[in-house]
């Protein structure tokens, strides 16, 4: 995502994170502060703050980052819920999306397809998630030594919709 909006001009972001020690929340912050770097930008010069991927925790913090004269262009949130109620904290401040600010998430959860505007998300194939965990589970029920060890990886892909934007 970070990268995304990189390559549509943007250089002054905010993120919302999720919950302190939640595994996803860290490595997806992880990634933005990785991306940021690699382009030459400092992660800790850009605002941030944390919720508890709901919408609520979305449009309040939203608020809190929105509202400053250096406004980030790019606002990247910890998930699908919290970027919806990022999005209707923009409206009702009036901003213009995604003329004046981009808004995207993670998940793809059906929410993202149905908000205003639709939201640029990260897809994540929960269902393959959900089958693979139940295969392990099954495998180290019946005995298999590595069933449970180990990090397995899952494809994921970027769904662009109508929520980011170049930013010139």
């Amino acid at each position: 995502l970070t990268r995304y909006l990189l390559g549509l001009g943007h250089q002054r972001f905010a993120f919302i994170q999720g919950l302190e020690n939640h595994a996803s929340a860290e490595s997806r912050y992880a990634g933005y502060g990785r991306a940021l770097s690699e382009a030459g930008l400092s992660p800790l010069s850009m605002a941030t703050t944390r919720g508890n991927f709901t919408f609520r925790a979305g449009a309040d913090q939203a608020v809190r980052l929105l509202n400053v004269p250096q406004r980030p262009t790019a606002l990247i949130c910890a998930n699908d819920d919290m970027a919806t109620g990022a999005l209707f904290a923009a409206h009702r401040m009036g901003l213009r999306l995604p003329a004046d600010l981009s808004v995207v998430g993670f998940d793809d959860t059906p929410v993202s397809e149905v908000v205003w505007p639709p939201l640029t998300t990260i897809h994540q194939p929960i269902k393959q998630i959900g089958a693979r965990a139940v295969e392990r589970l099954i495998d180290l029920l019946n005995g298999a030594e590595s069933a449970g060890a180990g990090f397995e990886a899952v494809p994921h892909r970027l769904v662009v919709r109508e929520s980011a934007a170049r930013f010139e």
